[in-house]
């Protein structure tokens, strides 16, 4: 699923959309203020607060609309690398997680390609970028969850709380790419 915003259409249309259809997933849902395409269902959400509530709803509103087991949670400004689909589904095959915290990347103006935090070094998964098993988010909605600019972070607290379990990915090649490189993700 790929919350989506206005402002952004041009980076869902050449980069967004084409890396997450590449992966050919068995659903793919953009959930926002975007426009209908081929190969994903569009549902329309206008913004309603312009912060983060908004991102929650979008979450919420997504996950009600699809049935598939394990959910992808992807940012606007972020494309898919490698061959994802296929490393998560081996993952939640072979092992005992509930919750993945994708490698993320970014391409930096000096290092090229570098690793960036997505919450693996304190144990929470970013916002912008995580694979979920239903039954987490289906038994703390993301609307219900506290709404503070760390909302992230405390929906991963309660999370684990709760005994679901939290595994991250550290590949070096597969992984969700930052495509705003001049937020300076790095620091």
């Amino acid at each position: 699923m790929i919350v989506a915003s206005k402002h952004r259409e041009q980076l869902l249309t050449e980069s967004v959309i084409p890396s997450v259809l590449a992966q050919k997933f068995s659903e793919v849902v953009v959930v926002g203020d975007y426009r209908e395409g081929d190969g994903y269902r569009y549902l329309h959400v206008p913004p309603m607060l312009k912060n983060t509530v908004d991102a929650l709803v979008k979450r919420d509103v997504g996950t009600a609309a699809t049935t598939s087991p394990v959910v992808l949670y992807l940012c606007d400004d972020h494309a898919i690398v490698g061959d994802f689909r296929l490393t998560v589904d081996r993952w939640f095959e072979q092992d005992e997680t509930d919750v993945l915290v994708p490698s993320r990347f970014a391409d930096h103006p000096r290092h090229g390609r570098i690793r960036i935090n997505n919450g693996e070094r304190d144990m929470y998964c970013g916002g912008h970028g995580g694979v979920f098993k239903r039954e987490v988010i289906q038994s703390r909605p993301w609307s219900a969850q506290p709404h503070h600019r760390l909302w992230d972070l405390y929906a991963s607290e309660a999370q684990l709380a709760d005994g679901w379990r939290f595994a991250t990915m550290r590949s070096q090649s597969v992984g969700i790419l930052d495509l705003i490189p001049e937020g300076n993700p790095w620091q």
